[in-house]
């Protein structure tokens, strides 16, 4: 990573974009920082109930699924400033794919405890992150909604 410090490269993402300067080190209270080697599985397809959410800082993680057979798929591969297993911070459900560092990678974690405290003690940085969500979420449903309809020719059954 280049000589830059931890809190000057958090504030580059954009989940992070509209926290206000005086907000800034609160946050950092409620997450923590970590390296993964490449090959490192975050968390495994089916796993039981999520309970981090991870913001790629430097290096790469590729998201995957199995399919029909059982292969693993590539559905991702997610670089600097995405964020993923959000989802487990909001529901108490299984993952619903794997996690695995492609080359290492320097992340930023945040616990399920840890959001939780910071939605009572800093509403207002939590709130933002979760407008964040929503619109990636919003998104990520789009796209997927968009390749549904391209591979069943815009039939969809309700």
């Amino acid at each position: 990573m280049p000589d830059v410090s931890l809190a000057q490269l958090v504030w580059t993402i954009p989940l992070f974009a509209d926290v206000a300067v005086e907000e800034r080190e609160k946050l950092l209270q409620y997450a923590l920082v970590d390296e993964f080697v490449e090959g490192h599985v975050l968390f495994h397809e089916g796993a039981i109930v999520g309970q981090h959410m991870y913001v790629i800082l430097s290096g790469e993680v590729e998201i995957l699924k199995k399919d029909k057979a059982g292969k693993d798929t590539v559905l991702a591969t997610l670089r600097r400033s995405h964020f993923f297993g959000e989802m487990s911070l909001i529901e108490q459900e299984k993952r619903s794919a794997t996690a695995r560092v492609k080359t290492k990678a320097t992340i930023l974690v945040i616990t399920r405890t840890n959001f939780d405290l910071m939605m009572k003690a800093a509403p207002a940085i939590a709130n933002k992150m979760l407008l964040v969500f929503v619109k990636t979420l919003s998104h990520r449903l789009r796209n997927t909604s968009d390749l549904y309809a391209s591979e069943h020719k815009g039939h969809v059954h309700l």
